[in-house]
């Protein structure tokens, strides 16, 4: 007898020591699970609303019962404390008679898409401490799922009766991550013995993976990175590894999270490539921090720039593909850092050293200077000697034209005009017997820089630059 004493009570305390350990799993589990769901403690007859933070604000899920039927009543917050379900505002429970089905469905819908780490739910009953229903997941796939005096399965729970028949607050089950960013989703409630869901408890976990992650749109041909770790302190990897921006459009990346976390399932974001690079920008504004911007023809800056700090080359950098012209107004502070170099839409902003700048603006007069050539090469910027220099009274203006761009000159005349595209190709050319004005209409060009050449009654040549806008 004394044996058999022993044998029951070892059977006990062995069986005490597992639930123990059990327990301590669940709650290593429950270590790495997310943000509660805070719901309102306001009762409502046909659903309530809860908060979970975003991006510094908050998301809201509204939980509804719909279908046939009386409706249930929700109470929040539940008046419980049962293992993995809390109290206060992060419960809420949904109460009601028994014997009216058909059942109701419970309808949860996410204005910001979530992944559910863990969804709780806990019998209240206090009468008699059933689980008096059953019911499936509707639009949601969980991949783990723990419970207690009850069948739980990942797609559900099946009601088993009194545990035990003179206790109560006895059942409960846990689902935890749910492999899929989620609007919405339902609890789809099933008649057992001709009953209908009673008193429940439901506390819900969630993660908005991608919240405060910058996931584009990115700048075509810029250089963009995706993190390795995300919202809710997910780490894991990225395929593809980086994003390709060579090609507008939208595609697909996948983040696999590393084993042990919340979330273990991959997760798909859309990720959109554009073309962001707009023509032209017209500045004039006071600068503190660090900027960077780039145009596709042209920038003109009035800005008062401030900002500069003690890693070298960190500063404000402007580049374009034609020009960057700083106007009367434009100022640099004494600590401030700026650089500006002709560069299109890459989205690479570089503080380059004089010696890069002065190289590409080498580069640029040598490709003018190799346009001016493919006509009359050895009238390129001719000069008569011992006559006097007339160069700076040739005006052609305004710059940038948009439409009617005026030569003249205050000194002497001149009997040719032709105006030259960078690549070298003529666009514009008027003889005439002597004047010393001329309007062109320009209107029809394509924006960009040009070569005005002036021929005067007596040879001379003279080169100018056009820049329309």
């Amino acid at each position: 007898m004394k044996s058999l004493v022993m044998k029951i009570l070892f059977k006990y305390r062995l069986k005490k020591a597992l639930f123990f350990l059990i327990f301590i799993v669940i709650n290593s589990l429950d270590a790495v699970s997310q943000t509660y769901i805070t719901w309102n403690t306001s009762v409502g007859t046909n659903g309530v609303t809860g908060t979970y933070p975003v991006a510094g604000s908050n998301g809201i899920v509204t939980a509804t019962l719909v279908g046939a039927g009386d409706p249930l009543l929700f109470e929040s917050p539940a008046p419980i404390d049962l293992n993995l379900i809390v109290t206060g505002n992060r419960t809420f429970s949904t109460s009601g008679p028994n014997n009216l089905p058909p059942a109701q469905n419970l309808v949860f819908n996410f204005t910001v898409p979530v992944v559910i780490t863990r969804f709780n739910v806990a019998d209240i009953d206090r009468s008699n401490g059933r689980w008096d229903d059953s019911y499936n997941f509707v639009g949601v796939a969980f991949n783990n799922t723990t419970s207690t005096n009850c069948i739980s399965t990942v797609n559900g729970v099946t009601a088993t009766g009194d545990f035990p028949p003179t206790g109560h607050n006895e059942e409960f089950a846990t689902w935890r991550n749910s492999c899929n960013l989620i609007n919405t989703f339902t609890i789809n409630y099933l008649t057992t013995a001709n009953l209908t869901t009673a008193y429940l408890a439901y506390s819900m976990e969630v993660c908005v993976p991608f919240d405060g992650i910058n996931l584009g749109p990115f700048c075509i041909n810029s250089v963009s990175t995706l993190p390795t770790t995300i919202a809710c302190g997910i780490t894991g990897t990225w395929s593809p590894a980086t994003v390709n921006t060579s090609v507008i459009g939208t595609f697909n990346y996948t983040f696999t999270p590393n084993a042990g976390q919340a979330i273990t399932c991959p997760i798909t974001a859309p990720i959109t490539i554009v073309d962001c690079c707009v023509p032209t920008l017209t500045s004039a504004t006071t600068i503190s921090t660090r900027v960077r911007r780039e145009r596709s023809i042209w920038i003109k800056s009035e800005d008062v720039i401030n900002f500069g700090s003690v890693v070298p080359g960190d500063g404000v950098v402007y580049h374009a593909g034609n020009f960057v012209e700083l106007n009367p107004g434009f100022v640099t502070g004494s600590s401030a850092c700026f650089a500006a170099y002709i560069e299109g839409c890459t989205g690479n902003y570089a503080y380059r050293p004089q010696a890069t700048v002065n190289k590409k603006m080498q580069d640029i007069i040598g490709s003018i200077k190799q346009s001016a050539v493919k006509y009359k090469s050895q009238d390129f910027l001719k000069t008569h000697s011992g006559e006097p220099d007339i160069s700076n009274s040739i005006l052609v203006y305004p710059i940038p034209a948009n439409n009617i761009v005026e030569i003249s000159t205050r000194s002497v005349r001149f009997n040719q005009v032709s105006i030259v595209a960078i690549d070298g190709k003529k666009i514009f050319e008027k003889n005439f017997e002597s004047s010393n004005r001329l309007q062109v209409d320009i209107g029809r060009y394509a924006s960009g820089v040009y070569i005005v050449k002036i021929i005067t009654e007596n040879g001379q040549v003279f080169l100018r630059k056009l820049i329309k806008n």
